[in-house]
């Protein structure tokens, strides 16, 4: 969001970091009653919710977003971006547990979320600046954005 703020939507270099540390709260406050969720209703569920809400809210975060570009507003994207993030991600690492045997628990959750987080999310930045290079649409992170932007 930091490179996309100031590249695309010419706001001052700290507004993704405002809005990313802002975020960072909510994450950091909502996890555990998040996972509290989680743990009455089933991760699953809860991470669908999230992934159904993030796909129908993204695209007119964007369309605002690039409509009235601006450091309140680029804040508040991120923070329902961020909300959605934490109700992705809180259950996640409930819903790995469950996938494998206790024997290679922690072997399979690590390898599982590692090579998931490099290969999504560390060529993310990269990915989204040629997107909207090559489209020319400052909505094209919208499109191929989802809980873990």
């Amino acid at each position: 969001m930091p490179t996309y703020a100031v590249q695309n939507l010419h706001l001052p270099g700290y507004a993704g970091y405002l809005g990313g540390i802002i975020s960072g709260i909510v994450t950091l406050v909502g996890a555990p009653l998040v996972g509290k969720l989680a743990d009455r209703v089933g991760p699953a569920r809860v991470m669908t919710v999230a992934a159904v809400a993030a796909v129908v809210v993204t695209y007119p975060l964007f369309v605002i977003l690039v409509a009235s570009p601006g450091v309140g507003m680029l804040t508040a994207v991120q923070v329902v971006l961020g909300a959605l993030m934490v109700l992705y991600f809180g259950p996640l690492p409930a819903l790995l547990s469950e996938m494998f045997p206790t024997n290679i628990r922690t072997t399979g959750m690590s390898i599982a979320y590692n090579v998931g987080v490099t290969l999504f999310g560390g060529f993310a930045p990269l990915v989204l600046a040629w997107l909207v290079n090559s489209t020319g649409s400052l909505l094209a992170p919208a499109i191929t954005t989802s809980p873990s932007h």
